[in-house]
């Protein structure tokens, strides 16, 4: 029953807030970058992960939230090698990411509704 709440809040929101979301994506080119650039990642996500492995996603909000994602997967890898995938809210995270090594793939949270 929450998630249909929930659901249903979003929804309303969308709805109320999108004259604003269009206004924003027609007048300020941050925004319409913003908006292209995260509608073109959710479909060139790139993964090199070895498949006979199991992969488990991680997610972080922030660059901190990154940093110790990446402190998590080396402390789990020296136990079990597996697939390590690093998603991210913020495109200074995503920065961050690209340059840990041992991961199959980084990529920026696509918008989920």
């Amino acid at each position: 029953m929450a998630y249909y709440i929930y659901a249903a809040v979003l929804y309303l929101l969308l709805f109320l807030f999108s004259p604003l979301l269009l206004l924003l994506y027609f007048v300020i080119p941050k925004t319409k970058t913003e908006i292209q650039s995260r509608i073109l990642d959710a479909f060139t996500i790139e993964l090199k992960r070895d498949k006979t492995l199991p992969t488990i996603w991680f997610h972080a909000s922030s660059i901190g939230e990154m940093k110790v994602a990446t402190r998590l997967i080396k402390e789990m890898k020296k136990k079990q090698n597996f697939n390590a995938v690093l998603s991210v809210f913020t495109r200074s995270a995503l920065v961050e990411a690209k340059k840990v090594e041992g991961l199959s793939g980084c990529f920026l949270l696509p918008f989920d509704f």
